[in-house]
């Protein structure tokens, strides 16, 4: 049908033999695909879905990780009306992108801010490290932040659409760190797609300096030594 739009939401459980994911099957389709970070994220996620299969002509998927499931969050209720009359309904409206607005999933996820970048060093002075996190992985980068006192400190891109993947944004954190240590529930599914971005982005400007690429691995410590991030599932 001309102008609908499908979305769907999956729970990302393993295939009984633990070989395949709803993600990594997710990740290798050509449909625009959310990975929600937590109960509020899902909240949004629904609308952002919808308005992504709108702008794509095909469906959506959400993943959502089983931990976010089996969380509980307060989430804040958005008026459904305006004390403020048409003028403010008006107002609201012009900050969010039109039903009808087409252009792509990328378009319209840029339009959303479905990816988005915290505490980026200016591009003269990089930072020694950088994160770029998935799903409920974020929520831990945050946490940890608030525990160590670096909330507002930490380069980080945290991408709500994995795929397709924003390869602007991925070029931005990765320009500005030395380092960049990928965070995703299951290690290795978007770190790859990252090194590949980065593959992409060198042959079209072999000057730039790009940070390097972590996530199965982290980097080296002074010592030389390296620490495997296999089997961590639960970030």
């Amino acid at each position: 049908v001309p102008g609908a739009a499908l979305g769907c939401i999956i729970e990302d459980v393993p295939d009984p033999d633990g070989a395949r994911t709803p993600a990594t099957m997710a990740a290798s389709s050509n449909f625009p695909v959310i990975e929600a970070s937590s109960v509020e994220h899902l909240r949004d996620a629904v609308e952002q879905g919808l308005r992504l299969s709108r702008a794509d002509g095909t469906p959506s998927i959400t993943i959502v990780n089983p931990n976010v499931i089996a969380s509980g969050s307060t989430l804040e209720l958005r008026p459904n009306r305006s004390m403020e009359g048409a003028e403010g309904i008006d107002r609201r409206r012009s900050r969010a992108p039109r039903w009808t607005e087409s252009g792509g999933a990328l378009r319209m996820a840029r339009r959303l801010e479905l990816n988005t970048h915290r505490a980026l060093p200016s591009p003269g002075d990089p930072s020694p490290v950088g994160f770029i996190t998935v799903g409920p992985a974020d929520g831990s980068l945050r946490q940890l932040a608030t525990i160590l006192g670096m909330t507002g400190r930490i380069p980080a891109l945290h991408l709500g659409l994995i795929q397709p993947l924003d390869d602007s944004a991925v070029e931005r954190i990765l320009s500005r760190c030395r380092s960049v240590i990928v965070l995703e529930p299951h290690p290795g599914l978007v770190e790859a797609r990252i090194l590949r971005c980065s593959e992409r982005i060198r042959s079209g400007n072999p000057d730039l300096r790009l940070a390097s690429i972590h996530g199965r691995e982290l980097p080296p410590t002074p010592g030389g030594d390296t620490v495997s991030m296999n089997g961590i599932a639960d970030l």
